[in-house]
């Protein structure tokens, strides 16, 4: 599962209780084990964020399947169809999602 903006979720105490709620979801078994792979703000900087995630095209959709994903795969064996994939986010960060 990736996050955008993920900085607001990795904290398990933070603002989200992201790290708690997967937790509990998981301990209950509503959802699959599953890697969390948090991506933090496009160039650390609020400024670039819509710049980054709200502009159409393919360049940040290629970043995740050819820069982050791979890095991912090298260290856990998890399967890599597009259907055992997810990925979250919400105002710009939303809008990465659909490019």
């Amino acid at each position: 599962m990736v996050w955008q903006d993920g900085e607001k979720r990795i904290e398990r105490e933070g603002v989200a209780h992201s790290q708690i709620v997967f937790d509990n979801l998981t301990t209950r078994k509503k959802i699959p084990v599953m890697i969390h792979v948090f991506i933090q703000r496009p160039g650390g900087e609020k400024k670039m964020r819509s710049i980054e995630y709200d502009t159409v095209s393919d360049k940040y959709a290629r970043f995740l399947r050819d820069e982050v994903l791979p890095e991912v795969y090298a260290k856990y064996n998890i399967r890599k169809d597009g259907y055992s994939r997810g990925i979250s986010g919400s105002s710009s960060a939303a809008s990465a999602r659909s490019t």
